[in-house]
């Protein structure tokens, strides 16, 4: 099982597009936690570990500007950078192609 953020297969509601996808393992997560709790709340939605949500709109663009705001060059994980990268790479089209972000816990 792994954590996963990524656009939706057009028609499905789980299944994600392979080339908008991005999975972390646990230790990513937790060092994003205070990033994913912040935009939780502003996008009235809940980030937990086993969870999922749905971003679109507004909820998106804050996850947006979330991420974009959060410096994992100080982070202890270094894979953290390359999450950044390319969960802002699939948030960024997802947002320009009018499509919904989902978070999807373990």
């Amino acid at each position: 099982m792994s954590i996963e953020f990524g656009i939706p297969i057009l028609g499905s509601t789980l299944t994600l597009d392979g080339a908008f996808r991005v999975d972390i393992d646990e230790s990513v997560f937790l060092e994003l936690q205070p990033v994913l709790a912040q935009t939780a709340h502003t996008a009235d939605q809940e980030l937990d570990l086993y969870g999922s949500a749905t971003f679109e709109g507004a909820g998106l663009r804050s996850l947006i500007a979330a991420v974009s705001g959060w410096h994992p060059s100080n982070a202890a994980v270094p894979e953290a950078a390359t999450f950044k990268t390319e969960l802002l790479r699939i948030a960024r089209h997802a947002e320009a192609s009018a499509q919904p972000l989902l978070y999807l816990g373990l």
